[in-house]
């Protein structure tokens, strides 16, 4: 059973490839089956507090980490509804910093794959659905401001 928080492959339609990446505007995908976005050359992913990425199809994963290293940082939204649906994946020795908004409506919000990654979650982290650690995931939450929580185990 996965760990349920609550606190205040398929074609690819985007692939960073570059150093740095940043998401401020809203984003949307609607074409089905497609990821949204997908972290393949390493380097860094941020959406900002003005960005989002949201995806409605079917397996359509939000941001899709498969090479080590990279590093997320989520200030903004990640909305999923598509069945197999997922916020964020990573593979091994990842980083990802949330103090913004992960919900999946059908699968994991956070899905660790591999082994080594860590999550730091951040107030006013908001946590809609499971969190999958995988294999030697690193959690770690501050709480702060504004920040309810519900833990379901």
């Amino acid at each position: 059973m996965g760990l349920a928080l609550l606190a205040s492959s398929a074609l690819v339609s985007s692939a960073v490839l570059a150093a740095e990446y940043v998401v401020d505007t809203p984003t949307t995908e609607t074409n089905g089956d497609l990821l949204g976005h997908v972290l393949v050359g390493g380097g860094n992913l941020t959406i900002s507090d003005t960005g989002s990425i949201t995806t409605t199809g079917q397996f359509a994963t939000g941001i899709l980490a498969v090479t080590n290293n990279p590093n997320i940082t989520n200030t903004g939204i990640i909305f999923t509804t598509g069945i197999g649906a997922i916020g964020i994946q990573v593979q091994n020795d990842n980083v990802v910093n949330n103090s913004g908004c992960a919900v999946s409506a059908q699968r994991e919000s956070f899905w660790f794959t591999g082994a080594g990654s860590t999550l730091n979650l951040m107030a006013p982290s908001f946590i809609g659905w499971e969190i999958d650690l995988g294999t030697d995931t690193t959690l770690t939450i501050t709480t702060g401001r504004s920040q309810s929580v519900l833990w379901t185990f």
